[in-house]
């Protein structure tokens, strides 16, 4: 649902000054802001209590959802279904293919216990998200090169900020969440 809004800070995401646009709910989720990144990367930047900000680009990010999301199911196209850490390992392998890199820097980010999600993915070479919060996480996520997504609104928020290449899974219909964009959007 959108709304007009006339708080102060929010006047900083509309470049003529007259109005902002407030979003609540997940509505058409990242259709509608679709055109709206810059302003909302600038009201960030002013106003996000960032902590444990990831300063430099790295190669590759890989979300991994797993606490409320179902167990996986390869023929389902929902997107609150976990998926199998062996598509995480292949779609790593892709990433590092599309950068030419034999060794890429890896970032982990997670809503379940790192140690166990790392131990899944072994023999990748993860760093942790050093994030204080949610925000932060996105954020840092939208840093990587290239991203490698789960099904998760989290994950997108990452794609979404950074216009960063992304691995989806094939199964996904992303496109009712997210809409895809051409050279930038890869499915496997």
């Amino acid at each position: 649902m959108r709304a007009a809004v006339s708080d102060e800070r929010a006047f900083a995401m509309n470049a003529d000054g007259d109005q902002a646009v407030r979003y609540e709910g997940l509505g058409g989720y990242f259709s509608e802001l679709t055109g709206a990144d810059q302003p909302v990367k600038r009201w960030l930047d002013t106003f996000a209590n960032y902590q444990g900000l990831v300063e430099e680009p790295y190669d590759i990010a890989v979300h991994v959802r797993l606490t409320d999301f179902q167990p996986a199911d390869p023929k389902s196209s929902s997107h609150s279904v976990r998926l199998p850490f062996a598509w995480y390992k292949d779609a790593v392998s892709h990433a590092a293919s599309l950068l030419g890199s034999a060794q890429p820097r890896i970032m982990l980010f997670s809503d379940t216990d790192h140690d166990v999600v790392e131990a899944q993915l072994a023999p990748l070479r993860l760093l942790r998200d050093p994030a204080g919060n949610a925000l932060t996480s996105m954020t840092n996520m939208s840093r990587a090169r290239v991203l490698v997504a789960s099904r998760s609104t989290f994950a997108m928020w990452g794609a979404w900020l950074g216009g960063t290449p992304t691995f989806w899974d094939r199964d996904f219909d992303v496109e009712p969440f997210f809409p895809m964009r051409s050279g930038l959007d890869h499915r496997i």
